[in-house]
């Protein structure tokens, strides 16, 4: 039931635009159990270990950070963009292990 509601609540939040047009991004995980461990791989292309953010609190897992955009333009008004795919602004994503994790 909690795996039910994160993923409704990740989906329902994806497109928000926030800040100004900077949009909120879950960020795409696996997670198995092993015998002795709880692994979570995440995806996060772009972004070094000390930008991101990473919680256990019992059950729960939570990944947080930003992602800067990186605009090398001086006059911002005056740039069109023809595609414009890579998000920017924060992520966060709660996940539920549904077993007690030990840091």
């Amino acid at each position: 039931m909690h795996a039910i509601l994160d993923r409704i609540m990740d989906e329902a939040l994806m497109d928000i635009p926030r800040f100004g047009g900077l949009l909120s991004s879950t960020v795409p995980v696996d997670v198995y159990q092993t015998v002795d461990d709880v692994v979570v791989k995440a995806t996060m292309p772009g972004l070094k270990p000390e930008d991101i953010n990473i919680s256990i609190t019992g059950e729960s897992l939570t990944i947080e950070g930003e992602i800067e955009e990186e605009l090398e333009i001086s006059d911002e008004r005056n740039v069109r963009f023809y595609v414009r795919e890579r998000r920017y602004g924060s992520f966060y994503r709660l996940l539920t292990l549904l077993t007690f994790v030990e840091r």
